[in-house]
């Protein structure tokens, strides 16, 4: 695969999705671009993993069963300040999904990525995130 970027390290991302195609998808496109990738179906199980296991970028949806995505980044960010949060959703009303991602800004998470989107959106975003973290290298 030619276009894995070779110059950057290989980083963990932490993928947070209750829809599993969804989840394959993104971390098929995330692994096909060199990262290590960890997948959860549900915020309880996710924050059970980040106890233990650090990682450079979360990605996480927000209505999902257990703890939803705004408990996941309230969570993380009292924990683990220094991991940069993008904060997925597609669920409700565009209206409803709209204003659910501007609270998750608000209580965390650096960039708000609308469903659906495509895989450049998706790069561009985990490229950025990493970038201004101090996580990849320019």
């Amino acid at each position: 695969m030619s276009d894995i970027p070779t110059s950057s390290p290989q980083k963990t991302i932490f993928v947070i999705d209750d829809d599993v195609a969804q989840l394959r998808a993104i971390g098929r496109i995330l692994k096909h671009h060199g990262h290590d990738v960890v997948v959860a179906r549900d915020g309880a199980a996710a924050l059970r993993s980040l106890a233990v296991m650090p990682v450079d970028l979360l990605l996480t949806d927000i209505f999902m069963p257990e703890k939803d995505g705004l408990e996941v980044i309230t969570a993380v960010k009292r924990k683990h300040p220094n991991v940069p949060i993008i904060a997925m959703s597609g669920g409700g009303t565009a209206a409803s999904a709209a204003e659910i991602l501007t609270q998750a800004s608000k209580i965390g998470a650096r960039m708000i990525l609308p469903k659906p989107f495509t895989e450049e959106e998706l790069m561009a975003a985990v490229t950025e995130m990493l970038a201004s973290s101090g996580s990849a290298t320019a």
